[in-house]
């Protein structure tokens, strides 16, 4: 193989593979999927409370037999223009030990009262941190839920879904308490894989479509989930997914999920405030409280070296130094960085 030739050739393929992917009739194919599903306008409002929760999780050491993870959540409550943050305390979890599972069991019991009702399989440690962030999510929705009114607004991130079976009656009790006492919710993803008839992305889709039936944002799509070519976890899927552009000067749509067979007047009541907390000039189209939330509770680079620091130092007070901590969290990946 030539190397320059073998690299253009890759190059010109992966090009065309996103070519395919956005083919100029994509509004048309999608029309076609959704059988013209009507695209809804949408009015701003800014007449409720907004609350916002966002986790996080990151890596602090890995070695081939253990990864500990950092991982917390947080939450924001906007009213009348000001912002009020709640967060968790920044706890440590250990996968890929015997002992690990553990850790997500405590977390689970301290957040919610009893055990998990299913524990982890061999091929779900891996999931341990996002679950565990995933708990203490749920844990201060519920929190901050208690402070919300009838016709304010929940936004989690994400979707109304769990990646396990323990988590699923969770979801289902934070969704039946916030219908009970009237309150508003969704999830909102920064990003998704969903794609339909066979492949194509779902967000430029819908923008295309719209954009063809002279639809200027806000709007809405409500998307049957039929023609999305797949479903992760649907057996705990507690949501029903849409698309919807919340600004008008921004193109860009995300995916909203709403609780299932909600009715018109709370779904046009959701993405009625949604764009009305849109607007901020860092990032317009985006409800700005779901990126306060995030900003609250992101584990950037200065707290996982904090966090190694005090790690370092717990196991010095175990009696294993440096040289004993190097040969199990050392990685030669760190020395090639060093040429």
């Amino acid at each position: 193989m030539k190397r320059r030739s073998g690299y253009d050739e890759s190059l010109a393929a992966t090009a065309s593979r996103i070519r395919n992917a956005l083919p100029e009739d994509i509004a048309d194919l999608f029309a076609r999927c959704s059988e013209k599903t009507p695209v809804m306008p949408v009015t701003p409002s800014r007449d409720a409370r907004i609350a916002a929760v966002d986790g996080s999780n990151a890596a602090v050491l890995e070695s081939g037999s253990m990864t500990i993870s950092a991982v917390r959540a947080g939450a924001v409550l906007l009213h009348d223009g000001e912002i009020d943050r709640k967060r968790t305390p920044l706890l440590l979890v250990t996968s890929g030990s015997g002992e690990g599972p553990d850790d997500f069991s405590h977390i689970y019991r301290e957040c919610f009262g009893c055990d998990p009702g299913k524990t982890f399989g061999d091929d779900e440690r891996a999931m341990l941190a996002s679950l565990a962030r995933d708990s203490l999510e749920f844990w201060i929705a519920g929190e901050i839920l208690e402070s919300l009114e009838r016709g304010d607004l929940l936004l989690l991130d994400g979707a109304l879904r769990v990646s396990h079976e323990s988590l699923d009656p969770v979801l289902t009790r934070l969704i039946g308490q916030a219908e009970r006492k009237g309150v508003l919710i969704a999830a909102l993803a920064k990003r998704t894989t969903a794609t339909f008839g066979n492949g194509y992305p779902l967000l430029p889709g819908v923008a295309a479509y719209a954009a063809q039936q002279g639809k200027a944002s806000p709007w809405w799509v409500k998307v049957d989930e039929t023609i999305l070519d797949q479903t992760r976890f649907s057996q705990w899927q507690h949501g029903e997914v849409h698309v919807a552009s919340l600004h008008p000067h921004t193109g860009v749509p995300i995916k909203v999920e709403i609780p299932v067979k909600q009715s018109r007047k709370r779904t046009e009541q959701t993405f009625s405030l949604l764009a009305g907390c849109a607007d901020d000039g860092r990032i317009p189209g985006y409800p700005f409280p779901l990126l306060e939330a995030h900003r609250t509770v992101v584990i950037g680079q200065p707290v996982l070296v904090q966090v190694r620091q005090d790690v370092i130092a717990a196991l010095d007070h175990e009696g294993i130094d440096f040289s004993r901590y190097a040969m199990m969290f050392g990685d030669y990946h760190d020395e090639f960085r060093r040429y």
